[in-house]
């Protein structure tokens, strides 16, 4: 199977375990252009001005209804800033047995082992309307691969579409690989619009049972 053969097949169902190969570098990176994530920075920047803008404007509510009034707005606004960024990566990184990740805002770095993988599960493009249609056969059914860790902590996701980050499927390729290495891997296939679709891939143990 040659990489438009991978990529056709990744964009529409997943990863296939049974034709994966040793990746040729030993690190492989997923990541977002620059232009991607000044984007996603201004996406930010715009979400928390409309909420510094909607308190200003209660400032002047009447002492002391505006005080709280203010205060659930910019808790509110920064609830809603946290959970839209919190699993939001600048890129991901694998290096032998070792999964880095820089987080696109805080410029944390994580560092996970593949031993510590539930399960990588695909994100879909859902729904039977006719732009969920559209979008499905123009983009791929495929938006984006979650790594999921046992300890239930945020997962890595590596994005394929929407934005797109580079090296999406060499990266999970080199994953399963890596997967490959350290235990048996089992895949679980569903079937969606009646084409097969990628439903998770994860250790042996888990499939049916727990790890």
């Amino acid at each position: 199977m040659d990489a438009a053969e991978r990529d056709e097949l990744f964009r529409d169902f997943g990863i296939d375990v049974e034709n994966i190969t040793q990746p040729e570098y030993r690190r492989i990176r997923a990541e977002f252009s620059l232009l991607t994530i000044i984007g996603q920075w201004a996406g930010t920047v715009v979400m928390s001005s409309i909420g510094l803008g909607m308190a200003y404007v209660f400032f002047f509510v009447p002492w002391p209804v505006n005080l709280p009034i203010m205060l659930l707005v910019l808790a509110g606004t920064a609830c809603l800033i946290y959970f839209a960024t919190r699993n939001d990566y600048s890129w991901v990184e694998l290096e032998d047995n070792v999964i880095r990740a820089r987080h696109m805002y805080t410029g944390r770095l994580i560092e996970r082992t593949v031993d510590e993988i539930k399960e990588l599960v695909p994100r879909v493009i859902l729904g039977h309307s006719a732009s969920a249609q559209i979008a499905s056969a123009w983009m791929g059914r495929i938006r984006m691969m979650e790594i999921r860790f046992q300890d239930g902590k945020a997962p890595f996701q590596i994005c394929r579409s929407d934005p797109a980050m580079s090296n999406a499927r060499e990266f999970m390729e080199a994953l399963v690989y890596q997967m490959s290495q350290h235990g048996e891997v089992a895949t679980e296939v569903t079937t969606l619009d009646g084409r097969p679709l990628l439903k998770r891939i994860c250790w042996k143990q888990l499939s049916g049972d727990e790890r």
